[in-house]
């Protein structure tokens, strides 16, 4: 079995663009776009790496994506790209890191990579630092003065923001992301949750002496919780 692979453009770029250098600007002065031709060329040599690395499963397919650290994230994409799927993902770029056979890795159909999320307030306003009036002041009088009239400019904003914000929860707009609170390594967990669905390894050959069998065999069973995975817990 391979990586599911994303069925949409932009996530196909998104894979593109994080094992390929970046592509040449369009060319405004002759009015030409070769970016097209090159993303087809870049297409088929990543195809190409993909096949070649399958056997020896050494291409880090999932290794090149990061999951933003969102403390809130939209309620209408919860299902399809929230917190399930980022441990998904985590699952299976701990399974590359430990290099196990993806013919061992479990199908997640609708696989999507973790994306940024464009939820931004912005001021509309320019700041405008207050003068500085060098014959009657000192520059620290100066500065402190500008930085108390930035201070007064953030606290305004901010509390329009909080106000914003805070309509958007109300409505449900967005959820807020539960945090796991463990001391265990976030990479850690993953490697031993993998070890233990594609290797069947028992849990007291994966026990350190600061790691217990019980204390893995809890985080596993959480992990599998938030992935979704049954059995081998």
């Amino acid at each position: 079995m391979t990586p599911s692979h994303p069925n949409k453009v932009e996530s196909w770029l998104n894979i593109l663009a994080a094992h390929s250098r970046p592509l040449k600007p369009r060319d405004g002065r002759r009015g030409t776009d070769i970016r097209l031709e090159d993303v087809v060329r870049l297409s088929a040599e990543h195809c190409e790496r993909l096949a070649d690395a399958k056997q020896e499963n050494e291409f880090p397919f999932f290794a090149g994506s990061t999951i933003p650290n969102f403390r809130y994230f939209p309620t209408h994409l919860w299902e399809k790209q929230g917190p399930k799927q980022w441990a998904r993902f985590r699952f299976l770029q701990a399974c590359e890191r430990l290099k196990i056979s993806s013919d061992l890795w479990p199908k997640f159909p609708g696989l999507e990579l973790p994306r940024e999320q464009e939820f931004p307030y912005t001021t509309g306003d320019t700041l405008s630092i207050p003068p500085f009036h060098p014959l009657y002041e000192s520059e620290a009088e100066w500065r402190q003065r500008a930085q108390q009239f930035f201070g007064r400019f953030l606290d305004m904003h901010a509390a329009k923001f909080r106000a914003w914000f805070k309509e958007e929860l109300d409505k449900g707009t967005v959820t807020k992301v539960k945090t796991t609170r463990d001391t265990s390594p976030l990479d850690l967990r993953y490697e031993w949750a993998a070890r233990r669905y594609c290797l069947r390894e028992p849990y007291k050959t994966m026990c350190t002496v600061e790691w217990s069998a019980d204390r893995i065999r809890k985080v596993v069973a959480r992990t599998f919780t938030e992935i979704g995975l049954k059995g081998r817990k």
